[in-house]
């Protein structure tokens, strides 16, 4: 078709898509659509522009036409919802694909393929509803903090031998013999810390899925949850400056 655009762009954030913003995302769809549906036997119901596929984290799916079907799931248990993708028919135009769903890979994406100034505008009119269900915590529902553990143990592993390396050019050191225990306790201390941090990591990832999800559809049950999230999130970030101010306290106490 000439003249025909498309855009595709995906995204790695952190997203709460509640009951209001989802209808946000489908009217922003319906206000830049263009219809023309196909002539329907009498009797027939009214073809809608707009359908919606909902995965489950139980493995199951279901497509439908009605938001209102979608909004009824209880969203918890076996009916708990991963993704949701909008999609328009293939009468309407600009063509287009929003997509929600729970993963710590590119979480949230869109398609739009249609007339240059039409899907053009549609497509920026989609990441502004996007940019409305990212939450603040984006970067730290993807970080991966074992991984950020091990950079920070190299970094000071490179920086310990690099200061024994200027010791060792300056003769400070190496001339003193190391004892065959000496270097299994050495050994030892080196791999505990090792496994202390890849354990802790591992603890602080899984602590950190459950306070800050890479994805959430609040509403229905999850809505609950939602609120039991931001109350732990409180809880957390209080203690934080709580112990913070105490430790500054205590040392100004006893210089």
């Amino acid at each position: 078709m000439a003249g025909e655009f498309t855009k595709t762009e995906s995204y790695k954030i952190a997203f709460v898509l509640t009951e209001g913003l989802l209808r946000d995302c489908v009217e922003t769809i319906k206000q830049e659509l263009e219809v023309d549906p196909p002539e329907l036997a009498p009797g027939s119901s009214q073809l809608e522009p707009i359908t919606f596929d909902v995965n489950l984290v139980k493995g199951g799916s279901f497509a439908t036409d009605s938001l209102d079907d979608v909004l009824a799931l209880s969203n918890s248990g076996q009916k708990q919802i991963e993704g949701i993708e909008i999609r328009t028919s293939y009468w309407a135009s600009p063509r287009t694909s929003l997509r929600f769903r729970v993963s710590d890979l590119n979480n949230v994406s869109y398609r739009v393929t249609g007339d240059d100034r039409r899907a053009f505008f549609m497509a920026s009119r989609l990441e502004d509803a996007i940019s409305r269900t990212k939450v603040w915590y984006s970067r730290i529902a993807h970080a991966d903090i074992v991984q950020l553990l091990m950079v920070a143990l190299g970094v000071l592993a490179a920086l310990y031998l690099a200061v024994a390396g200027v010791y060792a050019l300056l003769g400070r050191i190496g001339d003193t013999p190391t004892s065959p225990r000496q270097t299994a306790i050495a050994n030892l201390i080196v791999y505990g810390t090792v496994a202390a941090l890849v354990l802790s990591g591992i603890l602080a990832n899984r602590l950190k899925k459950w306070l800050f999800p890479t994805g959430l559809f609040a509403f229905g049950d999850q809505l609950e949850r939602l609120n039991r999230l931001r109350f732990w999130r409180s809880v957390l970030g209080v203690s934080v400056v709580l112990a913070f101010v105490t430790n500054i306290a205590t040392t100004l106490m006893f210089q």
